[in-house]
């Protein structure tokens, strides 16, 4: 993945975590589902929109970036119509390293 597409998806991670609002997550999940730990349901929620959302967006960000064309685009990655793994794994650590954070934030609202 270049630094540009990068970049974009740093930001697009940062922006997820900052306007990530608990209280309604919490409410919705115990409504939902009798779990034990609600922390870990709500860290384990997000975790999963932020990732999800990365995904689903990288080919767009990759667009917007200018890093590559529309067409070595389309070349890149229609054939399986997948973010390839290497690009996954980057989104992954990307995320990992807002862990900290994204923990910090619902411990915030649990108030620990």
């Amino acid at each position: 993945m270049d630094a540009k597409t990068r970049g974009h998806i740093e930001k697009m991670i940062d922006e997820l975590v900052e306007e990530f609002e608990v209280a309604p997550i919490i409410q919705w999940l115990k409504q939902l589902l009798p779990i034990k730990s609600l922390e870990d349901a709500v860290f384990g929620y997000k975790i999963g929109e932020i990732l999800a959302f990365a995904r689903a967006g990288v080919f767009y960000l990759i667009l917007i970036s200018g890093s590559i064309s529309k067409k070595e685009l389309i070349r890149r990655y229609a054939p399986e119509g997948e973010v390839p793994e290497e690009d996954k794994n980057e989104i992954i650590k990307m995320v990992e390293r807002r862990i900290p954070q994204i923990r910090e934030k619902i411990a915030r609202e649990f108030g620990r």
